[in-house]
């Protein structure tokens, strides 16, 4: 038998927007389908959704989640595996401490540390492969989710693994918990939503970002048929008609992501790109307007700054007039979109941070629907990350271990401030119904659901005074 955890989440006090997104375990799901196909008998523990109110308190942050102890016993169970999911780098303190606990209540158990090979919030797992060892892990297992499946497998002597047939179980995850509390990463509209992933992997490089060491900057896709076929299912036995596709970058592939939506348009299904999307992918209005019939209703692209300069440096490539023409499309088609910003990189000047604020400005007056706003944190494996010493126990996408974090911080509100006069003098309605949505829990942007998010983690944590 197989057991898997996915462990709390960690939330800074001093920043509960950034610190308290929220990941569905969705690679984890992939993996137990992988598993449910070969018949291999698994149980899944999400120790943060099993009782995501629950809180404990650490040195300047919150832990959300069940303990362990409260959700397995011991004497009842008896893995051959044990696998946690490195979901977050800024989890990397309860991952370590979940794998010791793990080890004094499994000591005859093979422990393998799941790397999220899907998510620029994670974490590369080999070069800090000796502290998992350390806290009782037996290995560190790194790939996409199919890639960990097929090698757990192997590990298992057990080789009947297809990929293409594989769908995600969700059946052991408590999803009830997810929904009625609204975490999700991306805007939660209904009252049930699930992640999908139609690709796994980045072809880019940027260099503040971990993705180019998890996946070695390759893309791999997922067949049309076989998305369609995991939306229809989940349709059918869950009810869920919103997906929310959390790819690093779905659109990589004009062809591949129109294709799709030809094949989903009859599910009748909403649909959101909440994570990485290559902006020129998204070439023409006809492009947009063919999505749009499908279903999709919003989508996030990366700009990451206004300056030539630094993109350059980054590593970024981007066009910023398309960008400009992508909005004016999405407006019209009444498509949400949002624009993700960064700030802090070396070498970064004021005229640098200048020329982002202008293009928020700019992107605001054509009516973007939001932006975000991130200071650079190099999690470990990314380009950046040796320039830095960092406590890997201070690694979040909030960085107050650096210098320069406060004056970041004050910068950052001014170009929040620019975005909010610019929509009010611009677009008032907007901002009205923005309100409206937020009083009602109708959320249908971050900018929404972020507030509501950081008032819920601290009313969870005023039970601990």
């Amino acid at each position: 038998m197989i057991l898997i955890v996915n462990p709390k989440l960690i939330v800074q006090r001093h920043d509960t927007f950034t610190t308290g997104i929220v990941y569905m375990p969705v690679s984890l799901a992939y993996i137990c389908g992988g598993l449910q196909q070969s018949g291999v008998d698994y149980k899944v523990i999400d120790l943060f959704g099993e009782k995501p109110n629950n809180v404990t308190e650490g040195n300047g942050f919150w832990s959300f989640g069940a303990n362990l102890e409260d959700v397995v016993s011991i004497d009842d169970i008896h893995p051959s595996h044990v696998l946690i999911f490195a979901n977050q780098a800024a989890n990397h303190s309860e991952i370590i401490s979940t794998v010791s606990q793990l080890r004094n209540s499994y000591p005859l158990s093979r422990i393998l540390v799941l790397e999220n090979s899907q998510a620029v919030t994670a974490y590369s797992l080999t070069p800090l492969k000796g502290l998992f060892l350390d806290a009782g892990a037996n290995d560190v297992l790194v790939g996409d989710p199919f890639i960990q499946a097929k090698r757990l497998l192997e590990m298992l002597s057990e080789f009947e693994f297809n990929s293409e047939e594989v769908l995600p179980d969700w059946s052991q995850f408590p999803l009830k918990n997810y929904w009625k509390a609204k975490l999700s990463h991306g805007p939660q509209t209904s009252e049930s939503y699930l992640p999908i992933l139609t690709s796994f992997g980045c072809p880019w490089g940027c260099s503040f970002c971990v993705i180019p060491a998890t996946n070695n900057r390759k893309w791999v896709t997922r067949s049309t048929s076989q998305i369609s076929r995991e939306i229809s299912s989940a349709k059918q036995v869950l009810g869920v008609k919103e997906f929310h596709f959390e790819d690093l970058n779905s659109t990589v592939s004009t062809k591949r992501i129109r294709e799709i939506a030809t094949a989903i348009k009859p599910l009748k299904i909403d649909w959101k790109i909440v994570a990485g999307t290559k902006a020129e992918t998204l070439d023409s209005f006809e492009t947009l307007r063919h999505l749009k019939t499908s279903g999709l209703s919003y989508f996030s692209f990366s700009p990451e700054s206004g300056s030539r300069k630094i993109r350059r440096i980054i590593d970024k490539r981007f066009d910023v007039k398309h960008s400009l023409s992508l909005i004016t499309w999405s407006r019209r088609l009444k498509i949400r979109s949002q624009a993700c910003f960064i700030m802090g990189m070396p070498g970064e000047s004021r005229i640098d941070r200048f020329k982002s604020l202008n293009l928020i400005r700019l992107y605001t007056m054509l009516g973007i629907s939001e932006v975000a706003i991130f200071i650079i944190s190099p999690m470990p494996g990314s380009a950046l990350f040796s320039e830095y010493k960092v406590d890997l126990d201070s690694i979040s996408f909030s960085p107050d271990w650096r210098k320069d974090y406060k004056k970041l911080s004050a910068i950052r509100i001014y170009w929040y401030l620019n975005f909010l006069v610019f929509k009010v003098t611009f677009h008032p309605i907007e901002i009205v119904r923005s309100v409206v949505r937020f009083v009602s829990h109708q959320f249908v942007l971050k900018m929404e659901i972020a507030p509501y998010r950081s008032r819920q983690w601290k009313r969870w944590a005023k039970k601990l005074n």
